[in-house]
């Protein structure tokens, strides 16, 4: 199972963001998402037999990500 959470915050900048923090606009985190995923499968190497997303974003972002995502198989929304 591989567990990914996804969120956009206005008040943290690149500079104040950790490492494993990536940061991306709300207008493209759905093609983020779609790259980060191949990243994560075709570059690390990962496997999953379940992809689960964790967001704090509006419905709309959770229905583009779904959407533009068949990877992923359960998407929980935290916001709306």
């Amino acid at each position: 199972i591989l567990l990914i959470g996804l969120t956009i915050d206005d008040n943290l900048g690149p500079s104040s963001a950790p490492a494993y923090v990536h940061i991306t606009s709300q207008r493209t985190l759905p093609h983020f998402t779609t790259q980060y995923i191949k990243h994560l499968r075709d570059e690390l190497k990962l496997q999953w037999d379940i992809l689960i997303a964790l967001t704090h974003l509006n419905l709309q972002n959770d229905i583009d990500i779904i959407e533009q995502n068949p990877d992923i198989h359960v998407l929980l929304g935290g916001h709306e």
